[in-house]
This record gives C-alpha cells, sequence and structure tokens, in this order.
C-alpha cells in the first residue's frame, strides 16, 4: 500500500498544477484581475512547490491576521509572459 500512495503523489502534484494554471488563465482571460495573490502554510510543501511551478512572486506575510503565512502573487502581464498568449 505503500508504494502506491507513494507512486500517486506526482500525479496528484500534476493536476494540482493543471488546476491551479487553468484557474490562473481564466482570472486573466475571461475577468479584469491584475494580480492573483494565494498563500499556504509555511509546513505545506505541496502546496508552494505548485505556487513555485506557476512562476507566482513572494510578496510576504500580508496577512495580520495569518501570521507566518507566506503570500505570492501573479500579474495579468507576467502570466501572459509566460504563457506566450499575450494581452
Amino acid at each position: 500500500m505503500w508504494e502506491t500512495t507513494r507512486l500517486a503523489r506526482p500525479r496528484v502534484s500534476t493536476l494540482a498544477t493543471k488546476a491551479a494554471r487553468t484557474c490562473l488563465h481564466y482570472a486573466f482571460t475571461r475577468t479584469n484581475l491584475e494580480r492573483v495573490v494565494a498563500g499556504a502554510d509555511a509546513p505545506n510543501i505541496a502546496s508552494l512547490r505548485v505556487i513555485e511551478k506557476l512562476g507566482m512572486k513572494p510578496v510576504g506575510e500580508i496577512s495580520p491576521g495569518q501570521p507566518g503565512v507566506p503570500f505570492f502573487a501573479l500579474n495579468r502581464d507576467d502570466f501572459h509572459a509566460m504563457t506566450d498568449e499575450g494581452a
């Protein structure tokens, strides 16, 4: 059972990245959003890795109600530059 779970993890990570990228695509092509912000608990390495894969940049701990939670942002122009979709 342990081997099966271990083999499935990369697939879950890939699925999470694809789903998050789809959300960013929607946010920047179907709405007027100029920036998307994401946060994840520091111990949640998998979520932080997905955020990194999306090209989001650290903006610090921006929520006083969530000390120790790093936040990241991606703006519309950077998204389009990464995806070669143009503005």
